[in-house]
């Protein structure tokens, strides 16, 4: 799902979200190009971030709950970042580089990418979300993922109801 742009670049994020996964794999939230940030699940959290001349990377030391819901957070205030998931240990990490902020302008998608292939080298991940997002705050606004007037997201592909 794409979201609408934000409005400016930012020297502090903070990612919190919900999601129940089916697959071990698949690249969960995804704000590209030149400085970028993103999620991506493998048996663990991998979250990578590049403000423009390096990029710093996160890695929960605990693996994520198959059909289960997980919570992770993510907060990186300049080069550094830490994250934990389901209210485990935080771990921490750093990026390189000068610049400090990320560019949130670009497009923000949610559960993969319209291009898998032209992102995976750089996110590592080959596939996009099979599973559910239950929320996702960014910067303490929470996203709503409807399509309509009263939405934030403006496109999607392959979306539907999660069945329990």
């Amino acid at each position: 799902m794409e979201q609408k742009r934000a409005k400016a670049t930012s020297l502090k994020t903070r990612l919190k979200t919900r999601q129940r996964r089916i697959k071990w794999t698949g690249l969960v939230l995804l704000s590209h190009f030149l400085s970028f940030t993103h999620l991506s699940l493998f048996t663990s959290v991998d979250s990578r971030f590049d403000c423009g001349m390096g990029e710093g990377v996160v890695r929960s030391e605990r693996p994520v709950h198959l059909n289960s819901w997980n919570r992770v957070t993510v907060y990186r205030d300049g080069w550094a970042a830490w994250l934990t998931l389901n209210g485990g240990q935080q771990v921490s990490g750093q990026s390189q580089g000068l610049f400090t902020d990320i560019n949130f302008q670009l497009e923000l998608f949610l559960g993969g990418s319209p291009n898998l292939t032209l992102v995976s080298q750089r996110t590592n991940s080959f596939t996009g979300l099979t599973g559910c997002v239950r929320k996702l705050e960014i910067n303490w606004k929470s996203i709503d993922f409807r399509s309509d007037n009263r939405g934030d997201a403006l496109d999607g592909i392959d979306i539907g109801q999660l069945f329990r």
